[in-house]
Formats: C-alpha cells, structure tokens, sequence
C-alpha cells in the first residue's frame, strides 16, 4: 500500500515542477507586473476661434475605462498594466479645452454673447498590433446655443498614426503614437472650425431677421 502512494505521488511532484518552471518567465522579474500610467499630455494652445465656443464634455462607448485597449486580428484586449490617466473621453475632453482654451469664455463680463456648443464622442482609441498603428476616432458635432441646440455641424475624424512597440513597455508606444493623433485631430478640427465662420456669421444674421 506505501509503495503504491509513492508511485503516485511522483508524477503529482514531477508536474508541479513542470508547471512552475513554465510559469518562471512570468515572477523572473517583478516590474512585468508594475502598472503603469500614460496621459496625452499637454497640446499647442491654436488661435482664439471667430466666435466663442463652449466644449461639452465626450463620450465613448467602452468597458475598458482607463485600461488601454490593444488589437489583435478581430480581438481586443485590455492591458492590465498599462493604463491612460483618465478615460480616453475624459482626456480628449481636457487635450481640446487646452488647445482652445483662447476660444473658451471670450464674451466680455456682464455681457452675454451668443456660444456654440462642441461635443465629442470616442468611437476608438485602440492599437493595433497587426498593423502597428494606433487609431483615435471621433465624432464632433457644432451646435448653436440660441437655436434649441440645433446641430450646424458634424464631422467624423479617423485619425491613424504608426506606432513602435517594445516587449518590455509595450504602453510607451502605444502612448506616443495617440499623442501625435490627438495632436492631429485638434489640427484637424481647428481648421475645420476656423472654416465654419463665415457659415455661422451668416446663421447668425437669419436668426436675427428673423427675430425682427
């Protein structure tokens, strides 16, 4: 009967060692675990805008919250220990009041001036390991505070950039990438807001004529 319990015990001991030698590469060097926090960091503050403008806070329509999002074929994993400062519809919020932040609160004191309201949604903010590009998509939406938030304008941005991954701070990469489309999509949208003065100046003027 002990003979037996030994013959037994000896494959249970042998595949203990087996499993913790495939699982050494993982506790080998304890920082694999360390969590590490990335933001977008600060923009270039663009020109004041020809008309104040008032940015609502984004939406995104993720689980992942503030856990970077990697692709791979058709899946898309959050990395545990990798993660952005805020989400990604809190962060773009504060990267374009920055970048506008001469455009924010222009009317005069006591006087009260007609504002245009600009709202985001994050449609992605993923990289992608395949194709090693990181993607930040969103779409904006103008809308004019004295015509019962009706919508003048509306756009979908795509912004791509190639991205450098690294095995041991595959975050870093991923990070630097969407800085640079952050900072694009702001380009982006400046220009498109600058363009859209003389569209709403003459909005503006039917509304009064039309008050008259």
């Amino acid at each position: 009967m002990k003979k037996s319990l030994k013959i037994f015990a000896l494959p249970v001991f042998c595949t203990a060692l087996s499993f913790s030698a495939g699982c050494s590469w993982l506790l080998s060097d304890p920082e694999y675990h360390e969590t590490v926090t990335y933001d977008l960091g600060l923009p270039e503050v663009r020109k004041p805008l020809p008309f104040p403008l008032v940015i609502r806070p984004f939406s995104a329509d993720t689980s992942a919250r503030y856990k970077m999002l990697f692709r791979s074929g058709e899946r898309l994993v959050p990395d545990e220990f990798s993660r952005w400062s805020r989400t990604p519809a809190e962060m773009l919020t504060r990267y374009c009041r920055l970048a506008f932040s001469r455009s924010l609160d222009r009317a005069p004191e006591g006087k009260q001036e007609r504002e245009y309201l600009l709202s985001g949604s994050v449609l992605a903010c993923e990289t992608d390991l395949t194709a090693q590009v990181s993607r930040l998509y969103v779409k904006c939406a103008l809308c004019d505070s004295e015509r019962d938030f009706q919508v003048l304008w509306s756009k979908t941005y795509f912004i791509s950039e190639p991205v450098t991954l690294s095995k041991e701070a595959p975050g870093k990469g991923a990070a630097d990438s969407m800085c640079k489309a952050a900072e694009k999509f702001v380009q982006e949208l400046d220009q498109d807001l600058s363009g859209l003065a003389g569209r709403l100046k003459a909005s503006s003027k039917n509304l009064s004529a039309e008050d008259k």
